[in-house]
């Protein structure tokens, strides 16, 4: 995700574990103007928010399904 104008909060949670709690929150980090972000399956779950009430935010999302290296020598993978 890159932001493109304003500020957004993403709020990562851990997997959760059961039905009965709610996943936990095991990291927040704010993102400004130009910033670029990662997020994987395996990093868990994620929220992203507008923290600021006056100013609109706009972001770019980028989902890749699978990356595959290929060697353009020999065409193996």
């Amino acid at each position: 995700m890159k932001v493109l104008k304003g500020t957004l909060k993403e709020t990562r949670f851990d997997f959760p574990r059961n039905n009965a709690t709610p996943p936990a929150i095991i990291k927040e980090t704010v993102y400004r103007d130009g910033q670029v972000t990662y997020m994987a399956d395996e990093l868990g779950l994620h929220k992203i928010s507008n923290p600021d009430p006056v100013n609109v935010a706009v972001s770019l999302h980028r989902k890749c399904l699978l990356f595959v290296a290929w060697d353009r020598a020999d065409g193996d993978v």
